[in-house]
């Protein structure tokens, strides 16, 4: 998509939105929902990869991915010492 029309796509979702209250309710709904969704995903994603750790799977691959219905996680082995990820990895809590 060009910028121009990423541009006009952004000013007509603010207008209606600002001209439909009950639009701002569905909308907030809708992304309450995607996020607890996304949250169940990723728990999923942390238990399958604690089974990993504990079933001798990982330390046979040095990579390893996993895939649902709209995500794929990558989960690698490092040879560093360090506890950080480095800066290109996604973070998350849980």
């Amino acid at each position: 998509m060009n910028l121009k029309f990423n541009k006009s796509l952004k000013t007509l979702t603010s207008q209606f939105l600002l001209s439909d209250p009950s639009a701002v309710s569905l909308l907030r709904e809708i992304t309450a929902l995607e996020k607890a969704k996304f949250a169940t995903q990723n728990n999923l994603a942390h238990i399958e990869f604690i089974s990993m750790l504990h079933s001798g799977k990982f330390k046979r691959k040095c990579q390893y991915v996993m895939q649902t219905s709209n995500s794929n996680y990558l989960f690698s082995r490092s040879e560093s010492p360090s506890t950080t990820p480095p800066t290109n990895v996604l973070n998350i809590s849980g």
